[in-house]
């Protein structure tokens, strides 16, 4: 099939061609996505390693398990895109609307999230002992719920209490390391 993928700026085109699916073409094309006009785009499970989506707009997209690992997607239009269970590790997110995303389950390990526009709550990961929630400088894990100044303290205490491996407590320590940085920044 014809595929043309337009910036979002200019209104140029930065990709045209045929592919067997917009995913296809987006993944071919990963490196030359700036300002990409990808609103409303199925890109499950797409691999966007060190992808180009500066500024992109993905309003709406479906990125559910998407690889975008080390991805660039600095002041993109995440509003309302489904993220659930994407690989966001490194990937910098600054200045990126993600009002309404969704991000159940997404990996945002190291991903830069300075001056991103988010919502309550802001981040929600499925962890491999139980689910980590962050909003507003609280964070709650299991069932355990407190500010993240007293987690910065009192995690390995927290973790060894609920039995956690020395694997799972780093684990978590990460997910409030990352939480830190967003509190920080908002």
């Amino acid at each position: 099939m014809d595929i043309e993928i337009q910036n979002r700026f200019s209104g140029s085109i930065i990709v045209s061609g045929k592919y067997d699916s917009l995913r296809n073409a987006v993944e071919q094309n990963s490196a030359n996505l700036r300002g990409a006009d990808l609103r409303g785009a199925d890109l499950r499970g797409a691999n966007l390693i060190d992808a180009n989506l500066i500024g992109a707009d993905l309003r709406g997209a479906n990125l559910i398990d998407a690889n975008l690992i080390d991805a660039d997607l600095g002041g993109a239009n995440l509003r309302g895109a489904d993220l659930r269970g994407a690989n966001l590790i490194g990937a910098d997110l600054r200045g990126a609307n993600l009002i309404g995303a969704n991000l159940i389950g997404a990996n945002l390990i190291d991903a830069d999230l300075r001056g991103a526009d988010l919502t309550l709550p802001v981040i929600q990961i499925a962890g491999t002992a139980h689910s980590f929630w962050y909003s507003n400088g609280n964070l709650k894990i299991g069932c355990e719920y407190h500010h993240i100044e007293y987690w910065r303290i009192m995690y390995r205490a927290i973790g060894r209490e609920h039995d956690y491996t020395e694997g799972q407590i780093a684990e978590y320590k990460r997910y409030i390391d990352m939480a830190t940085v967003a509190w920080r920044s908002s």
